[in-house]
């Protein structure tokens, strides 16, 4: 698994979500892990997931080593967030 954290300006988070995730589709409230998320979303890099993103044909190529990502928005602030990455295989 790999984790990536850091922190942006709350009002660029939605931008910088589509721009990164462009295909995974409008960010949700539910079902975030952790619950004290704001927004997150899940993309899937493998065709038979159930988000697949489309990014990669088929299944991830080797060297990639993620089948899935996850991203987790915590708004700390009226001016910060916390953006935790994380991208895994199955």
């Amino acid at each position: 698994m790999y984790r990536a954290e850091f922190r942006m300006p709350r009002t660029a988070v939605r931008d910088w979500l589509e721009r990164t995730c462009p295909q995974a589709g409008e960010p949700k409230t539910e079902f975030c892990a952790p619950e004290s998320a704001d927004p997150c979303l899940g993309v899937g890099f493998l065709a038979e997931a159930g988000d697949y993103a489309g990014e990669v044909p088929d299944a991830a190529q080797p060297g990639f080593g993620a089948a899935a990502a996850r991203v987790s928005v915590e708004y700390e602030g009226p001016d910060t967030a916390l953006v935790r990455f994380e991208a895994f295989d199955m």
